[in-house]
């Protein structure tokens, strides 16, 4: 068994579909199963700071 993970940067409505995309490709070679899908929080954008704070 081998175990994948991709890590995709797109908009949270794009994920059904490259899931679908994925398994798809990949089912050429054997069963694919879905095991998680997690959507990570991206960090705030920082504010550029310009001499001491």
């Amino acid at each position: 068994m081998l175990i994948l993970t991709f890590q995709v940067n797109c908009a949270a409505g794009h994920i059904p579909g490259i899931k679908e995309a994925i398994a798809m490709l990949l089912e050429r070679w054997g069963d694919v199963r879905l095991v998680d899908v997690r959507e990570a929080q991206r960090p705030a954008p920082e504010q550029m700071k310009i001499g001491k704070t």
